[in-house]
């Protein structure tokens, strides 16, 4: 059963954002769940152990 927690965080700009979790990502080894695009506007990674799966979320339209 895949079992993980989640955690949202709200930012002012997705895209920079998800810039630097691909920065910080390539350190630990994981990859980007899910890339922001022009109608998500959210991103989403697993962390290293691959339990908590953190989703940021653009806070405007």
């Amino acid at each position: 059963m895949d079992i993980y927690r989640l955690r949202a965080i709200s930012t002012d700009d997705v895209f920079k954002s998800a810039d630097a979790v691909e920065l910080v990502i390539q350190e630990l080894g994981r990859k980007i769940v899910r890339t922001p695009n022009q109608i998500t506007k959210t991103t989403s990674f697993l962390d290293p152990d691959g339990y908590v799966k953190t989703v940021l979320v653009e806070n405007r339209r």
